[in-house]
């Protein structure tokens, strides 16, 4: 099944770009050499990988935990610091409180939205907070959603890999806003606990108004059992892999902590 709209389509995607784009837009200085440690070696999603679904075996129906249990699974204010605050997060009604407007042409990650989303009711919850008031700003999201099986988890994870892995130069532009860079990704399990982990990297620059910047996007996404997790940290300025490293190991064992609770 394939969702009908971009937001939907690829939620964890575009929040990241479009929260890219909004905070290049509102950011009004100079241009910064700043660098960044170098990403781990580069590995790329088997495209011919099997499903797992083919095996023969039947797939084991687990229990998908509750938007209320996963609500309870999201990143917050205590864990990003007192310089960020909430700026998207799901409503009461079930619909999403963001700001700005998807991008209309994301470049060569448009691939990801082929991927097959399963039928049925998958719970999803996200939450995002920002950092701004000056040259260096940065955003960070997370999302955790619980699919009904670990097989359907693990497809549309491999089906990721594969999409990002036939992205390897980023280029997006829209409302005066362009965004170039190299895309590098691995599925190195960096934290202990997870059953797949998918990371992605892009260096690169932002250009507004003839204004360069240096931006980096982290993506990492992790599977446990039959439950998704993402976060995602943009860098407009400096960028430091310690922190995002710390966001991700949190939000897993938060996740973890939901799992067992409900086990």
């Amino acid at each position: 099944m394939h969702r009908s709209s971009n937001r939907t389509r690829s939620p964890w995607l575009l929040a990241m770009v479009c929260a890219a784009l909004c905070l290049v837009a509102a950011c009004d200085g100079s241009d910064q050499n700043t660098s960044d440690a170098k990403p781990s070696g580069q590995t790329q999603g088997d495209p011919n990988a099997s499903d797992p679904s083919q095996s023969g075996e039947p797939e084991e129906k687990v229990a998908a935990l509750t938007k209320a249990q996963l609500k309870t699974a999201l990143l917050t204010r205590a864990d990003v610091g007192a310089r960020y605050r909430k700026t998207r997060a799901d409503t009461s009604d079930g619909s999403e409180d963001s700001e700005g407007s998807d991008p209309s042409d994301i470049g060569c990650l448009k691939k990801l939205d082929t991927i097959e989303e399963p039928e049925g009711d998958a719970p999803e919850v996200e939450v995002a907070f920002e950092k701004a008031g000056d040259i260096s700003s940065s955003e960070i999201d997370n999302s955790v959603t619980s699919l009904s099986t670990p097989d359907v988890a693990e497809k549309m994870l491999d089906q990721m890999a594969n999409a990002f892995a036939e992205c390897r130069k980023l280029a997006i532009s829209e409302e005066g806003v362009t965004l170039k860079g190299k895309v590098t990704t691995n599925t190195d399990m960096t934290i202990d606990g997870v059953d797949q982990q998918l990371n992605v990297l892009v260096r690169g620059k932002a250009i507004y108004r003839d204004v360069r910047f240096p931006i980096t996007f982290r993506w990492a996404f992790v599977r446990m059992g039959n439950n998704l997790a993402y976060v995602s940290l943009i860098d407009l300025g400096p960028s430091d892999p310690q922190q995002f490293a710390g966001l991700v190991s949190t939000a897993v064992s938060r996740l973890g902590s939901v799992m067992d609770d409900s086990a």
